[in-house]
């Protein structure tokens, strides 16, 4: 679906804005504040009469809805009524708080400043709030959403009840053990100690017991999570941390995903029984499938699908180039014409912040970077010798 991000917001002159104004802060505060995030940002254009088709379907598809209530405009009310009505995922702004009417009063809302300084906060808390709408696109952000999210769940049946309750407190510790790991990514023993903090009393249950079946995919994120939080409570280090971080993300994810599919009726038992065989390297240590070596922890649970971490440098290398689809692990970014030496710079600062590294000078070199995997490998190494 298309990232679009649809603004409903006065376009005429207001009490306290003419329409150039108006135009203005829509030019250079919103419309900015999503295309630096990636979206197609639009607003409504001015109409006569009825809602317009293109506005409904709009309300309707956009992924995004930014409503501005700043001097109580009846027309941005009554979109706002049918964009609740229709989705999920409406950010409310205004530039005062008195102009949040009681009915909303309740409900988050962003104060803005249409100057310089404001604009850069405003980016800010857009940046922030897009994250959590693309994180968590199902959660009932309005007051209908919330009550039909009510109703769905009281018709559902006692075992689906109880098992809404045990995924939700799954998601709970799930999200207790991703503010842990992400707390702690440092290579610095000391700073890793509160990862003896993390739980997986949730995490097994569901591995012991199947009292929902998520998937092969989900089932094998959830035995590798289990595994490398027990190896970060015995021996934390920078490597199992970042592995760990991946997965957990994936696999909460996909119980998000499971969790909302009972919630609104679309959850059916699967044809076969999902099961996962464990296989031994040589050392004995279980893994899924091959590894790159089972010398350590941190090599001997890498699985048959990609790694974590090449995952993330695909998205940094990606992200990099401004690219609208990921580049195949050999493919030549310098030669094929999508990196320079701009380029390399942003990608060994994005890898730094990524992975809590430095990489010196001397390694910022094109042969080391030509190729995901030869990002992938020198990073890899980068991380054993910052764990020695």
């Amino acid at each position: 679906m298309p990232r679009d991000a649809f603004v409903i917001m006065p376009f005429s002159s207001t009490k306290t804005h003419t329409e150039e104004q108006w135009a203005g802060i829509f030019e250079y505060m919103f419309r900015p504040a999503f295309t630096e995030l990636g979206y197609n940002c639009v607003r409504a254009a001015p109409m006569v009469g009825s809602l317009s088709s293109s506005i409904i379907e709009r309300l309707h598809n956009a992924r995004i809805v930014l409503a501005d209530l700043t001097d109580r405009n009846p027309n941005v009310f009554y979109e706002l009524g049918v964009r609740h009505t229709l989705r999920r995922g409406t950010i409310l702004v205004t530039q005062a708080h008195e102009h949040i009417p009681s009915d909303l009063a309740g409900e988050w809302y962003v104060r803005y400043v249409p100057d310089p300084p404001g604009i850069a906060r405003f980016k800010d808390d857009i940046k922030r709030l897009v994250a959590l709408i693309e994180e968590s696109p199902n959660h009932a952000d309005n007051p209908v959403a919330a009550h039909l999210d009510r109703q769905r769940i009281a018709g559902l049946s006692y075992t689906q009840r109880d098992t809404l309750n045990k995924l939700s407190a799954l998601l709970t510790e799930l999200t207790l053990n991703r503010n842990i790991l992400f707390s702690s990514n440092s290579s610095n023993v000391e700073q890793l100690r509160p990862l003896s903090s993390l739980r997986s009393e949730c995490l097994r249950l569901l591995q012991s017991t199947r009292y929902i079946d998520p998937g092969a995919e989900a089932l094998q994120l959830a035995y590798e999570l289990d595994y490398l939080l027990s190896l970060l409570i015995e021996s934390p280090t920078k490597a199992l941390t970042i592995m760990a971080q991946a997965r957990l993300v994936a696999f909460l994810k996909e119980i998000r995903r499971v969790r909302r599919t009972i919630e609104v009726g679309e959850y059916s038992d699967a044809q076969t029984i999902t099961y996962l065989e464990w296989e031994l390297t040589s050392s004995g240590v279980p893994i899924y499938a091959q590894g790159l070596d089972a010398a350590s922890p941190a090599s001997s649970i890498l699985i048959s699908r990609r790694d974590s971490s090449r995952e993330e440098i695909l998205r940094s290398v990606t992200t990099v180039a401004r690219s609208p689809v990921p580049f195949d692990d050999d493919e030549e970014l310098f030669d094929s014409g999508c990196f320079d030496s701009f380029a390399l710079a942003d990608l060994v600062q994005d890898l730094e912040e990524r992975f809590k590294l430095k990489i010196p000078d001397a390694d910022i070199r094109p042969a080391k970077f030509s190729t995901v995997n030869k990002i992938w490998a020198y990073i890899m190494t980068r991380l054993e010798e910052s764990d020695s």
